[in-house]
């Protein structure tokens, strides 16, 4: 018979080693060896024992056992290894020590055993509940976590004989509760007495159904306390320190199993998700291409609204910045899906078809907010009831979540989203964080496609642009050319329009006759134009913008007058190509313009008109005053014009004359209507005829008055002082013209073509004013000018030159010099003749 102590076998059977147990009854002794052979030489094993060893010889996995040696003793056998070797070790002791540890070391280990096999909490607190009460005396068990961001406590499992009025799933207040004390300390709370303890509330239930004592042990994780397992008995004084000891390896099994259930359920959770954040970019990506535009974006972030939904959320929406909105704050809604009213859905269906502003897109900026949050600048986001967001008209629930869109720190929209029952936890909100991601990948990269877009639109644009400019490139070679050759020609032709207008004005001087003068204003008129024609085309490059030369001008009158000019251009045709051109200006309509140019702008309509009924026709223009602007509108009979050369009509060079057409008439027309702050249209069909419309700004009433009065007042008398007057210019034949000028205004006038020979006449002789030419060889007008000073530093001087255009007035100033433009007019060098008068009396005071 084997005597209480420890024992070694082998997997034979043999005897290896052997230790005797001190006798409960007696002294204690320390433990000492058996002489193995003599007192083992006879043992007869039982028959459990035998199996045992044939399991561990056979390397097969054997559990723990509790065999019975007789009536006096109890063992238990555990397979052991030593090194390589397999053993068996069995324990003997007495009766009621055996049976009370084999059988708490049998539960535990089916226990654990059986709740690591457990794949839900139900299954695990199954085999809680059913193998505890062999170790314990409980009428109730619970499992109960604790929020500590809420202080609310969830009844995770239970088992009792329904007398509990709380249900599994249910969340109570943690308020003053034995589960939030035992969380918050970390340490076990035995209650001999419920009806002694009233530190806490959930006592009073428990004495109602006959509770009297609990255990509350605290389930650890990782260090961290998620919960705790209670236990209730309706027995004083059920727990102590040793219930404590055994519940502790059974905590610790349903902490790491509870923790472990809570991982998979998350592990298959973020599997589905992830899975809908997948489907979302592979849409994302079939979505998106160059020819999407808005409404594509809108059904995409439906879509990730119902995704949302499906994963747990009952309303989603997103609202988005529109940078038309005056306010960077305002939104408009983009898209929502969920458990919306009819009502909700039509008001949203409604804000979102017109683009409607509906708010501010987030919270206060630089409030402090609780919950999960996060910030883009100075804008909270958050879960809660504190949320601030346009979506907060619709959202029904108290647990809303605003999630922002941003790109590179701004903020160009919100998605928000809310449910009714428990909170959003933080790994919920990454989620939709997720979600959110893609959806402002989709929204930046509309956005670039858009931009995209518009470059392309702009590189077609420019390509074609530079397809213009090399056009318009070799047509400005045309225009350069024609520059040059105006510039060349210019000096000369100038000199013999002076000529030409100053030998008219002396002709008028001396000629009584009325047909004779009215030839002779005719004649004046056209050099006139002919000058300023030749001006312009010297400077076309350069629109001018000014309006210094602008003078009173009666449009009717001037509609009158260039008609009669241009009548022998249609005057001449024969009697089957007869053209009619009707004047249809009753009353004067003044304006504020340069005369000279408006009858180029409407000698050039008529010649227009003229070349488009080759067979005859009519050209009526009519002149009228119209909501305080002046009206000049040319209508005729001829072929009229395609789109295309309506479209085209008013680019430079551009012509359908062919050869004989420059494509400057109507170009400069433009510019000329432009610069008097007009505008021309044009109307025309082919077969229909044409008609343009020119609009100018009246002249204001009581300006037109006081010039008309000023032309009604004779100009002064000559002053009594006759000038001595040196006029220079290489072109004897101009000077001579000048010189007869001031004759005929009653000065003496000195001609000189040769300028050093006129220095030596200044030096020599006493003059009262210099008229000189710019463009001469050897000595020009500005190096004559400065000579003469050195003579004569208070001698009136005039720079007389074709090539006005080009002189600045502070080259004026600075050499103290007035300007008279070629060709010449006598109204032009009276007036400077007066002003020089003038200036002498002055100086002489």
């Amino acid at each position: 018979m084997l005597i209480p102590g420890h024992y070694l076998f082998d997997a034979t059977g043999a005897l290896r080693h052997a230790t005797t147990l001190p006798d409960p009854g007696g002294e204690a002794a320390e433990p000492s060896a058996f002489d193995l052979s003599a007192s083992l030489s006879a043992l007869t094993l039982p028959p459990s024992l035998v199996s045992l060893f044939h399991s561990v010889a056979q390397g097969q996995a054997a559990r723990p056992q509790v065999i019975a040696l007789g009536d006096q003793a109890f063992a238990t056998a555990y397979p052991v290894e030593l090194g390589a070797e397999k053993l068996v070790a069995l324990v003997v002791s007495l009766p009621d020590q055996t049976l009370r540890l084999s059988q708490q070391a049998a539960v535990l280990l089916a226990m654990s055993r059986d709740i690591h096999a457990g794949r839900t909490m139900e299954e695990i607190f199954q085999t809680l509940a059913r193998e505890a009460t062999r170790l314990l005396p409980l009428d109730r068990a619970s499992i109960t976590l604790f929020r500590v961001d809420t202080n609310e406590i969830e009844i995770y499992a239970m088992q009792d004989d329904g007398s509990s009025s709380a249900q599994v799933g249910a969340v109570v207040s943690g308020e003053n509760t034995a589960t939030a004390w035992v969380v918050r300390h970390g340490q076990p709370i035995i209650t001999s007495d419920i009806e002694q303890e009233t530190r806490f509330v959930t006592y009073d239930d428990w004495l109602k159904r006959g509770y009297r004592s609990t255990l509350c042990y605290p389930l650890t994780v990782d260090g961290r306390v998620i919960g705790t397992l209670n236990f209730t008995s309706r027995k004083l004084a059920a727990y102590d320190e040793k219930t404590v000891r055994l519940v502790q390896p059974l905590a610790e099994q349903v902490a790491i199993a509870i923790n472990n259930v809570q991982l998979r359920q998350r592990l298959t959770d973020e599997s589905r998700r992830l899975r809908r954040i997948v489907e979302v970019a592979n849409k994302v990506k079939h979505h998106l291409s160059l020819n999407t535009g808005y409404l594509s974006v809108s059904e995409i972030l439906r879509w990730m609204c119902e995704v949302a939904c499906d994963l747990g959320w009952e309303r989603a929406l997103f609202c988005l910045r529109d940078e038309a909105f005056p306010s960077p704050n305002d939104s408009f809604v983009a898209a929502f899906a969920g458990s919306f009213t009819e009502a909700q859905r039509a008001e949203l269906e409604a804000f979102k078809a017109r683009r409607t502003k509906v708010g501010s897109l987030f919270t206060t900026p630089g409030a402090r907010l609780s919950g999960v949050h996060r910030r883009v600048g100075d804008h909270s986001f958050l879960v809660g009831r504190s949320a601030e967001s346009p979506a907060r008209l619709w959202h029904a629930s108290d647990n809303i979540i605003v999630v922002p869109l941003a790109l590179e720190g701004k903020l160009f929209g919100t998605f928000s989203a809310d449910r009714a029952g428990k909170r959003p936890t933080p790994e919920e909100v990454e989620i939709l964080e997720l979600l959110i991601d893609q959806a402002t990948v989709v929204l930046h990269n509309s956005r670039l496609i858009a931009r995209l877009q518009e470059q392309l639109a702009e590189t077609q644009r420019l390509r074609e642009q530079e397809q213009a400019y090399h056009l318009q490139m070799q047509q400005t070679e045309r225009l350069r050319a024609l520059g040059e050759m105006a510039s060349g020609v210019a000096h000369n032709f100038n000199n013999a329009l002076t000529i030409i207008q100053g030998r008219i004005s002396l002709l008028k001087a001396h000629v009584t006759d009325e047909v004779t003068l009215r030839s002779l204003d005719i004649l004046h008129k056209v050099s006139q134009d002919a000058a300023n024609i030749v001006k312009r085309i010297q400077e076309f490059a350069r629109v001018r913008q000014d309006s210094a030369d602008f003078e009173l001008v009666n449009l009717s009158q001037l509609v009158q007058e260039t008609i009669e000019v241009a009548q022998p251009k249609w005057a001449t045709r024969s009697s089957g190509n007869l053209v009619r051109v009707v004047c249809q200006a009753p009353a004067p309509v003044h304006i504020l313009g340069n005369a000279t140019e408006l009858r180029e702008v409407l000698t050039n309509l008529i010649f227009n008109a003229l070349d488009a009924m080759p067979h005859g026709g009519e050209i009526v223009i009519s002149v009228y005053e119209q909501d305080e602007t002046a009206k000049l509108v040319a209508r005729d009979t001829g072929v009229g014009m395609t789109e295309e050369t309506k479209r085209r009509l008013f680019d430079p060079f551009y012509t359908t004359k062919g050869p004989q057409g420059t494509g400057l008439g109507l170009s400069v027309s433009y510019n000329i209507v432009s610069r008097h702050k007009g505008r021309i249209e044009v109307e025309s069909e082919v077969g229909r005829g044409t008609k343009f419309t020119l609009t100018f700004p009246l002249s204001p009433r009581s300006l037109t008055q006081k010039l008309l009065t000023d032309q009604e007042i004779d100009l002064p008398m000559l002053a009594p002082r006759q000038l001595r007057i040196l006029v220079v210019d290489d072109e004897r034949q101009v000077a001579e013209t000048i010189g007869d000028i001031i004759a005929l205004l009653g000065h003496e006038p000195v001609i000189e073509a040769n300028p050093a020979a006129a220095l030596q006449r200044l030096c020599q002789e006493s003059f009262d004013a210099l008229f000189t030419d710019l463009g001469m060889p050897d000595i020009n007008g500005w190096q004559l000018i400065a000579e003469a000073r050195k003579i004569s530093p208070q001698l009136a001087i005039a720079l007389v030159t074709g090539y006005a255009a080009r002189i600045h007035q502070s080259d004026l100033q600075s050499h103290r010099a007035r300007l008279i433009a070629k060709p010449v007019e006598i109204s032009v060098i009276e007036r400077a003749l007066s002003e020089i008068i003038s200036e002498l009396r002055t100086t002489l005071h």
